[in-house]
């Protein structure tokens, strides 16, 4: 499994995108959602506690506490489509 990553930053809860980071991560085998959030995190070098996440339509939405003001989105790709 494919992993497209973006970290933003928020504008009043919404996705803004006055900046961005961008990854891609592969994992083969099964793994949890729990195992995915970690593995998106320290992808990113996120080391404080996220609020909740959830899945919509292939993609994994991470959002954190108030006051940190990024959102992180995880969109499940193939391998043709990784990284564009």
């Amino acid at each position: 499994m494919n992993l497209d990553i973006e970290m933003t930053d928020t504008d009043a809860g919404n996705a803004n995108y006055s900046w961005v980071v961008r990854k891609t991560v592969t994992h083969t085998g099964k793994i949890s959602d729990t195992a995915i959030v970690r593995k998106v995190k320290r992808t990113l070098g996120i080391t404080y506690p996220h609020r909740y996440y959830f899945w919509s339509n292939g993609t994994l939405t991470i959002e954190f506490p108030k006051g940190t003001n990024i959102i992180i989105f995880a969109t499940v790709c193939d391998e043709a489509e990784a990284g564009e």
